[in-house]
């Protein structure tokens, strides 16, 4: 955002300000609080994976349906968070399946269904992400890609995994985590963003000989 307005000339509106302080503040908050420890990845149950997987298969589900109905840059970010949430899951997938390789060697973690789905999930992330770049420029894409994806994994690993945060870290990452939500909106609908579509749209289209 601040390359954006200082190289095209653009002057940032309170709500930039807020939008770039918001994801500043969340992001430091979000990682001071929560640095997890522990877990035993190995031992979730089906039904845990299944709970966890649909859960963040929604999320995607919704942020991919919510970017369709939008349009340019709106549609880049939201496109990009499902993304991001997708890559959360693939890393996911792949520490589970690196934990296994460790305990039973190569066999283990080619017999283990983590890691075929985190080349799923992977795939469709990568799917996700060209679609969000084509829609939208990449200073509205990236906030959601880079910020979605720790919130999913540090989430699914306390949550899931069993691991433990610091103590207090409950009120201190939610708050990071609905300032980085803030941001990201805010980020995605600046009017920087609107008015360089609109000055592109208002450009005489070349006249041919």
């Amino acid at each position: 955002m601040l390359g954006s307005a200082f190289f095209f000339g653009r002057r940032l509106a309170r709500r930039d300000w807020v939008a770039v302080a918001a994801l500043a503040v969340g992001l430091v908050l979000f990682v001071v609080f929560l640095q997890p420890t522990g877990g035993a990845p190995l031992q979730v149950s089906g039904p845990q994976w299944a709970l966890g997987l649909g859960v963040v298969v929604v999320l995607m589900a919704l942020l991919v349906t919510a970017g369709w109905r939008a349009e340019n840059d709106l549609r880049g970010g939201l496109l990009s968070a499902a993304a991001g949430a997708g890559y959360g899951l693939t890393g996911v997938l792949f520490s589970v399946a690196g934990r296994a390789l460790s305990a039973d060697g190569l066999a283990g973690a080619l017999t283990t269904w983590r890691t075929y789905a985190a080349v799923a999930a992977g795939s469709i992330s990568f799917y996700l992400l060209q679609n969000a770049l084509v829609a939208g420029k990449l200073v509205a894409v990236e906030p959601g890609l880079t910020l979605a994806n720790p919130i999913v994994a540090v989430t699914w690993g306390l949550v899931v995994f069993g691991e433990q945060a610091r103590g207090g870290a409950a009120v201190g990452s939610a708050i990071g985590g609905v300032l980085l939500a803030v941001g990201v909106v805010l980020l995605a609908r600046s009017p920087v963003l609107e008015n360089h579509h609109r000055d592109a749209r208002d450009e005489p289209s070349p006249v041919g000989p």
